[in-house]
């Protein structure tokens, strides 16, 4: 990954491998529907995400950003505090940020 600014918001470019053939079909794919590559392999994450992870009860741990005040205090005085997300909230939220950068891309 390497650290760029898009669209006035820092972000990280993800290199993706694969073999020319598939590269090709995809790049294929991407024209026959009218999209740029990028867009394609974007959309098609999305739907991935939600297939991937609808039924699955993985855990996704909190960043420390993600705690709030409440949370950081009962955590000093030894209450137990969940160390996990909310995965479908998490997974949706995730499709809605990379929905909304494909919407700006057009």
């Amino acid at each position: 990954m390497t650290e760029k600014n898009y669209h006035g918001v820092p972000s990280k470019k993800i290199i993706l491998e694969v073999q020319d053939k598939i590269y090709t079909d995809l790049s294929r794919l991407a024209r026959a529907d009218r999209r740029k590559l990028n867009d394609l392999v974007m959309y098609l994450l999305c739907i991935g995400l939600d297939y991937a992870y609808i039924e699955n009860n993985l855990p996704i741990n909190k960043l420390e950003s993600e705690y709030t005040e409440d949370e950081k205090n009962s955590m000093k005085i030894g209450n137990y505090v969940p160390k996990t997300v909310d995965k479908d909230k998490f997974i949706t939220e995730l499709i809605l940020s990379l929905e909304n950068q494909l919407l700006k891309d057009n």
